[in-house]
C-alpha cells in the first residue's frame, strides 16, 4: 500500500541491521513512503544516519529508555549531543 509510514522501526540494532539491509534490497519493498528509524544508542544512530543519507525514505529518532538513562556515561552523552546535530535526526525522546 503506497503512502504508508512506519513511525517506529527498530532496524539498526546489532541483530536486526544485517537482516534488514538484505530485506530492504529485495524488489517490491517500496510500500513505505517514510520510515522513522528509532535508535537507543550512538552505534545504532550512526547506522541509521548512514541509511538516511542514502535513502530519502528514512528519518532518524533517538532516545534512551528511562530505565537505562542512569547507566549512560559521560562519553555516551557527549556522542549523543554530537549526533543530535545531524540533519537526518528528526526526533529525540525517551
Amino acid at each position: 500500500m503506497a503512502g504508508m509510514i512506519d513511525s517506529h522501526a527498530r532496524i539498526c540494532g546489532r541483530d536486526a541491521f544485517s537482516e534488514w539491509k538484505k530485506a530492504d534490497r529485495k524488489p517490491g519493498n517500496t510500500e513505505f513512503e517514510k520510515i522513522m528509524i528509532v535508535c537507543a544508542d550512538a552505534e545504532e544512530t550512526r547506522r541509521a544516519i548512514e541509511m538516511a543519507g542514502g535513502d530519502s525514505r528514512y528519518d532518524v529518532a533517538f532516545g534512551y529508555s528511562p530505565n537505562d538513562v542512569l547507566k549512560v556515561g559521560v562519553e555516551e552523552w557527549r556522542q549523543l549531543e554530537e549526533l543530535l546535530g545531524n540533519p537526518y535526526v528528526k526526533a529525540v525522546g525517551g
